[in-house]
């Protein structure tokens, strides 16, 4: 699908094939909108060297997500055998 400018006005066409896909709208409001802490988003990119300028990997993640990950891990027999536990600096998160 392709959105072009008609004439020289602010209006605008579609061309090409369009799919419409129904959705359950009951369910998209249960899950909108999310809270703050589980809405904020930060950009992690990876670097091969300090010294380079562009990093080679980048994404966008949740913290929210990245912290629910972690207080899962923590609960398995590997980290507790291990003495693994969550820094105190990420309590605010929950």
């Amino acid at each position: 699908m392709q959105i072009r400018l008609v004439g020289c006005g602010p209006q605008s066409t579609l061309r090409r094939n369009v799919v419409n896909v129904e959705n359950d709208l009951d369910k998209c409001a249960s899950v909108l909108p999310r809270t703050f802490n589980e809405m904020s988003t930060i950009q992690v990119k990876l670097m091969r060297k300090i010294i380079y300028k562009k990093p080679y990997m980048f994404e966008t993640v949740r913290p929210f997500k990245v912290l629910k990950a972690a207080q899962y891990l923590v609960q398995q027999e590997e980290y507790i055998k291990e003495g693994i536990s969550l820094s105190s600096d990420w309590k605010g998160y929950d």
